[in-house]
């Protein structure tokens, strides 16, 4: 009986290691009343997008500090950048001016904590054709060196140089047309990135055609779970709905609805990056009514959207003088104002945290719809339990596990490392790196789809140095980026979209990492 009581003992104060007592900790949502919670976490890689030229020697765009001050006004991170080569469509090379010109473009946005979804593009009219194939394909080869000298910056790779504002659209040479020219604009980009990065295509159809072409695979067939992130070119495609909402087939970029590829895309975009924007104002073929910010939601969950354009039909972009022109309602700007109930999300199976629309009192507080769409897109990661030691030897080890969920819309994009860290005043020590994929945090289960937010586990087997000195300090979880320019830089670390786990960043905006809980050291 003496015995039992003594296991009991030790179970009930919850011993995890000699000498060591379990914290054992719950990690609630953030609540719309908590510190800068209506402002948005400042997440890399994912949320509302600018959109700009790089590389530009247009007054307009020549000064990069000018745009990418206009981008981190709005609170965010990403911006699709377009580099215009139509000066260029008859020359063997692009000129080395405008290569070094795009370097420094991209050297601002690395410098200002920004990345850019990438785009080249020849042909904005109707009237000046861009290159032919041959001369395509060569300016694809000499931008090689520049493009991977700038993948910690660019998040992600949009196949342009074809058609229409490199839409793979209205191409004058009919290279939208042409299979056999598409396969190899996409094989020569698909080369240029590293294996583990992924390129955005306009049209599923055009990915349909190519992975049939080189791989002899079934139209529309989606990737599956098993195949999803590896080398195959299958899964390193993404889409772009750059006519988003606009009638049943989106502007031509699937069959109209229902159709088979509607629905490979429904599946497909679990795996893969989706982004997307409206129309603009003046080019709508709908009229002047806005777009349905509720049915823009339930499109946004259904295809997973990492991205979204923040200036199509936007005020802060198009300005007034379309709006009063036309009569135009900017569909952002309406959705800034009109109000989400939390039981439509309900209905429609749509996730978010129990504290998103409560109060310190579990009251309710309203959100608006444009808030929810910059809180969900992407990804929105919350940790919900965890435990550790309450204090750990110098030169020996100990566990420490946690949960998370994710609540938004999609995952990382990118490739990215888990780690537990010690944080002493400015040092930080890296104890451990969990074995998980950030790509695989889906926000929903990949064959039970109505199962929302699925928790995933982080466990960690840490060792201390003999070195770290005896005394308390900060555990916290660090998502940084994989790039050795950035991995570093709080700006591109993941923040938790937790209440009770503050954010702490070191010397120079250094780190960034999410502080679960303090730990002693002896």
């Amino acid at each position: 009986m003496e015995k039992t009581l003594i296991v009991l003992l030790i179970i009930s104060i919850g011993i995890v290691s000699f000498g060591q007592t379990a914290v054992n900790k719950e990690y609630f949502g953030i609540r719309p009343v908590d510190d800068e919670s209506r402002k948005g976490l400042l997440n890399p890689e994912r949320g509302f997008r600018w959109g700009n030229r790089l590389g530009s020697f247009n007054p307009t765009w020549a000064d990069d500090q000018k745009w990418i001050n206009q981008i981190k006004a709005h609170g965010l991170t990403m911006t699709r950048g377009y580099c215009e080569l139509i000066k260029y469509k008859d020359m063997e090379l692009i000129p080395e001016k405008q290569i070094k010109k795009l370097e420094k473009s991209l050297a601002a946005l690395r410098k200002n904590g920004l990345k850019v979804e990438l785009i080249f593009r020849y042909e904005m009219s109707g009237t000046v054709g861009g290159p032919a194939l041959e001369t395509t394909l060569a300016h694809i080869e000499q931008l090689r060196p520049v493009l991977q000298r700038n993948m910690d910056v660019i998040g992600v790779l949009y196949a342009g140089f074809i058609g229409m504002y490199g839409e793979w659209h209205r191409s004058f040479h009919g290279l939208d047309k042409d299979p056999a020219a598409r396969e190899k604009v996409i094989s020569a980009l698909l080369n240029i990135i590293p294996k583990d990065r992924k390129l955005i295509i306009r049209y599923p159809r055009h990915k349909n055609s190519y992975l049939k072409r080189v791989t002899g695979r079934l139209i529309n067939q989606p990737i599956t779970e098993s195949e999803a992130h590896s080398m195959r070119a299958e899964a390193r495609m993404g889409f772009a709905d750059d006519g988003f909402m606009v009638g049943k087939n989106d502007a031509s970029t699937f069959s109209p609805r229902p159709s088979k590829e509607y629905d490979y895309m429904t599946q497909e975009t679990l795996f893969v990056p989706m982004e997307g924007e409206l129309f603009w104002a003046n080019s709508r073929p709908y009229g002047i009514k806005k777009d349905d910010g509720l049915e823009a939601i339930k499109r946004f969950w259904e295809h997973h959207y990492f991205m979204f354009s923040y200036t199509h039909n936007h005020s802060v972009y198009e300005g007034w003088k379309w709006k009063e022109k036309y009569n135009a309602r900017y569909s952002l700007d309406e959705w800034k104002t009109e109000k989400l109930d939390p039981e439509f999300l309900k209905k429609n199976n749509i996730p978010f945290s129990p504290a998103y629309f409560e109060d310190a009192e579990g009251k309710f507080v309203s959100r608006t719809i444009l808030e929810y769409m910059r809180d969900h897109l992407g990804y929105r990661l919350e940790l919900t339990k965890g435990s550790y030691p309450d204090t750990a030897t110098a030169g020996k080890g100990f566990k420490a596990d946690f949960s998370l969920v994710n609540r938004g819309f999609a995952t990382p994009i990118n490739p990215r490392r888990v780690y537990l860290v010690l944080i002493d005043k400015d040092k930080v020590y890296t104890l451990a790196e969990a074995k998980t994929d950030a790509r695989k945090w889906y926000p929903c289960d990949p064959e039970k789809r109505t199962i929302l937010s699925p928790e995933y586990k982080l466990d960690f087997n840490a060792k201390l140095t003999d070195n770290i000195a005896p005394g308390k300090y900060k555990l916290g979880i660090w998502l940084p980026d994989n790039a050795k320019t950035m991995h570093k830089d709080a700006r591109y670390a993941i923040r938790l979209a937790n209440r009770d786990v503050p954010w702490w960043t070191g010397k120079d905006n250094s780190y960034g990492i999410n502080i679960i809980g303090d730990i002693a050291v002896k």
